[in-house]
């Protein structure tokens, strides 16, 4: 049980199943019982309301107890590494338009799917090309913004979202007073906004 997908390790995390995260995170290989709870974790076999029973049965094994507690130890602290790991840049993607009109009020309130899923949609370096290609195809006259991850504060958090991947959203309105750039994206012949590669790099 070693997958390589950083969304997926950070959305284990966030919902508490430490035990699962930490065995993804490591490649430990747990005693058989752990391991089937991991894997019955993954395959939903165990339901919700079932797991956390489960898994203080498991707990209360004396000769399980310190590897467990070891495993909850690595979990803390890899939880920490991915937070060090994040993008120190994140992106927001919108018509002109509407940031000259944000600028005026000094924030940003949020485009229609913003404002529906409570909050604003923001994007890493390394995902701002998918974001282009699925929601703003075809489309002109757009700005990518660019902000640092850390004046956004607290109210930034990174969910799991498209394909499982830790997408940045922020839950309150984007102040425009924060940007540290923006760049007019020209369309490119395939109907894609052009973005030079030099304005992801962090």
């Amino acid at each position: 049980m070693e997958p390589d997908d950083y969304g997926a390790t950070c959305r284990l995390i966030k919902t508490g199943r430490r035990l699962l995260a930490h065995s993804i995170i490591t490649s430990m290989r747990a005693n058989s019982c752990i391991q089937n709870y991991c894997g019955s974790i993954c395959n939903n076999s165990i339901p919700p309301a079932e797991r956390n029973g489960f898994a203080w049965a498991v707990f209360r094994r004396r000769e399980w107890r310190h590897g467990v507690k070891k495993y909850c130890g690595t979990a803390e602290r890899m939880s920490e590494t991915i937070e060090n790991l994040r993008p120190a840049i994140v992106y927001k993607i919108l018509p002109a338009a509407h940031w000259t009109k944000a600028r005026k009020i000094g924030a940003f309130d949020g485009s229609d799917d913003d404002l529906r899923d409570g909050y604003i949609h923001l994007s890493g370096p390394t995902q701002v090309i998918g974001t282009l290609q699925k929601y703003f195809l075809g489309q002109q006259d757009l700005l990518l913004v660019a902000f640092r991850a850390s004046d956004l504060g607290l109210n930034l958090k990174w969910e799991p979202s498209r394909s499982g991947q830790a997408f940045p959203h922020l839950y309150e309105p984007l102040k425009t007073r924060l940007a540290l750039w923006q760049k007019a994206l020209a369309l490119g012949p395939n109907g894609i906004p052009i973005v030079e590669e030099a304005w992801l790099a962090c």
